[in-house]
């Protein structure tokens, strides 16, 4: 499990272990941006594995954190949003800087 899930999951009483999918046994649907990247990847898999569902939004499913309306109708029913999605090619992000930066901080506020 990430080290940042570890302090907000309580330990389940019967065996001393952190159960995910009981926390969030009301919120069983999770929305995950950028789910194609590193940490997108193995996010999806570590809820899938704790019995929550995942959809997922990103260029390679063709969605746009930029398309409010595409974002406002995927998170319809989640009640987690994990935001991974970003513009992260350093050097791309030289020669668009003004492309990269509406990604980043516009997909962000639209999230």
């Amino acid at each position: 499990m990430p080290n940042i899930m570890r302090g907000c999951i309580p330990k389940d009483e019967t065996f001393g272990q952190r159960n995910p999918a009981k926390f969030f046994r009301r919120s069983m649907l999770a929305l995950v941006t950028g789910d194609t990247g590193f940490i997108g990847t193995n996010l999806k898999w570590w809820l899938t594995d704790a019995g929550i569902s995942v959809k997922c939004f990103s260029r390679g499913n063709g969605f746009d954190v930029l398309n409010r309306d595409q974002l406002r109708h995927e998170a319809q029913g989640c009640g987690l949003v994990y935001h991974l999605a970003a513009y992260a090619n350093p050097a791309e992000s030289v020669l668009k800087p003004g492309y990269a930066i509406e990604v980043n901080v516009k997909g962000t506020v639209n999230v």
